[in-house]
């Protein structure tokens, strides 16, 4: 083991004691359940890494985690029912939840796909065989976090992601200005000249971003101490900046602007002119610098920040929009050995190993699910968000508690984001959006008390906030006090 991988190691060893405080801290019933989950959490985005694999003796043992972590809580769950059958008691089952139920239809529909365009050779049988076992695990995961959901565990995965938070940027400002080596995980992916974009404790830079909005927003409404606070915020957003990765500055951009406008619209529009006017000062200072600056003027660094992509963008989503009539029930199954893909790509002018599905992509996952899996599925997959979002602003005002907003808007920077990139459900962070999924399923099923879970605001920053969900009690069960609730001890 090299010093590169000493550092991977080193990271996993101060997660398995910080998760260990936790553990000892924990008042649940549940301190062994609460430990493996915040600890697959913390490490959940290195050991599919190939660099970690081979660089970070034992971690390979981990490489099927997720699945494990799945069939784990199956266990628990056939050992409830077993038990709940003992004492002759009857199961209730939880709440459905609107958008819980699009999520587990688009699951299923996937691994139902998946099979059928094996069976049509449209994609090979061992990659149909991973992709239908990693949907059966999102769906074992997403109910097994969500029925042991408990305000500890809740508050453990807020300080852990505090803590990757803090590590993530430390080492993106490693890697963009020391050693760019220091904790790479995956691909280097070029800014300008020599520096490279930062990924943190993350295989791609946009993973990192894409962390770091939903550890910005943790910070916010968990920390109470004001300077820790601003100086927290302020090193989160220097990571966020050192990705390099123009679609998650936009992304964190407008989540802030909507959670601005949606929860303290008031203010707002009182200090839109003075944002405006800060804004525009920033812009002409920034304008006037890049200027004078030989880094700023570097052909390098204007071909990164100010390159032309959205040409190219539009070319695959044109030719995507033509294929997608003739597959539009269940779509083309995979990219790879896809003659209509192929083609798409080379009049596209993409390289071989483009055209063949080896890298790149449509870059826009809605897109891409459209393609490969057909319209119902893009249909289903696409409302799973919608009524995500909906479902989270209604219960942030109904419950007084900004701790929906936080998982919130992890999802929504995924959902921006991916909207101009290449991306799936069940990748990287794709995965941790369905663990997102699954905490907010947890607190509502679960009826978790929320006071003190996040910064306390007046009652009146609420006032004339509009719901947006209207039809939810027609996915509400019966009573609150299911036998699937967890006790708070």
């Amino acid at each position: 083991m090299n010093i590169y991988g000493f550092y991977i190691f080193l990271y996993f060893a101060l997660s398995l004691v910080f998760t260990i405080h936790l553990a000892i801290n924990d008042r649940s019933n549940h301190r062994v359940i609460n430990f493996i989950i915040v600890y697959w959490y913390l490490a959940f985005n290195l050991y599919q890494s190939r660099i970690v694999l081979g660089s970070v003796p034992y971690v390979h043992y981990l490489r099927k985690a997720d699945e494990l972590l799945g069939y784990f809580f199956l266990m628990l769950y056939i050992m409830l029912y077993i038990a709940g059958k003992a004492k002759d008691n009857k199961l209730i089952k939880p709440q459905k939840i609107k958008y819980e139920v699009y999520l587990i239809m688009y699951l299923l529909l996937s691994i139902l796909l998946y099979g059928l365009h094996n069976e049509l050779g449209n994609i090979g049988g061992k990659r149909a065989f991973i992709f239908s076992r990693l949907a059966l695990s999102a769906i074992l995961i997403y109910f097994g976090v969500k029925r042991f959901m408990t305000r500890d565990l809740l508050r453990g995965i807020f300080k852990a992601t505090i803590f990757m938070g803090i590590i993530s940027s430390f080492l993106s400002f490693i890697q963009f200005f020391i050693d760019t080596k220091v904790f790479r995980t995956g691909a280097f992916h070029n800014a300008f000249m020599s520096y490279h974009r930062s990924s943190g404790i993350f295989l791609q830079p946009y993973d990192n971003g894409l962390f770091l909005i939903f550890a910005v927003y943790t910070v916010i409404y968990t920390v109470k101490e004001k300077k820790y606070k601003i100086i927290l915020v302020m090193f989160f957003l220097l990571g966020m900046i050192l990705t390099f990765t123009r679609g998650i500055w936009i992304s964190f951009i407008f989540v802030s602007i909507f959670h601005m406008y949606y929860y303290f619209r008031n203010t707002f529009k009182r200090y839109i002119f003075v944002f405006a006017t800060i804004i525009f000062l920033t812009i002409l200072t920034l304008g006037t610098y890049i200027l004078q600056s030989d880094v700023f003027t570097n052909k390098a660094f204007q071909d990164r920040v100010f390159a032309d992509t959205i040409t190219i963008r539009m070319v695959f989503y044109g030719f995507i929009i033509k294929a997608i009539p003739d597959a539009w029930a269940i779509g083309y199954g995979d990219v790879i050995n896809n003659d209509v893909y192929f083609q798409g790509m080379v009049d596209s002018d993409q390289g071989l190993y483009w055209a063949l599905g080896r890298q790149g992509s449509i870059h826009n996952m809605f897109l891409e699910v459209a393609f490969l899996q057909g319209i119902f599925a893009m249909i289903i997959f696409t409302m799973t968000f919608i009524y995500f979002f909906r479902f989270n602003f209604n219960e942030s005002i109904k419950n007084r508690s900004f701790a929906y907003c936080l998982p919130n808007y992890y999802v929504m920077g995924f959902f921006f984001y991916f909207f101009s990139v290449a991306g799936f459900l069940l990748s990287r962070s794709g995965f941790l959006s369905i663990f997102m999924f699954a905490i907010i399923g947890g607190i509502k099923s679960n009826n978790l008390d929320l006071n003190g879970i996040t910064v306390s605001f007046k009652m009146d920053e609420f006032e004339n906030i509009p719901i947006l969900e209207s039809d939810e009690n027609n996915f509400k069960n019966s009573s609150k006090d299911s036998e699937l609730s967890i006790s708070e001890n």
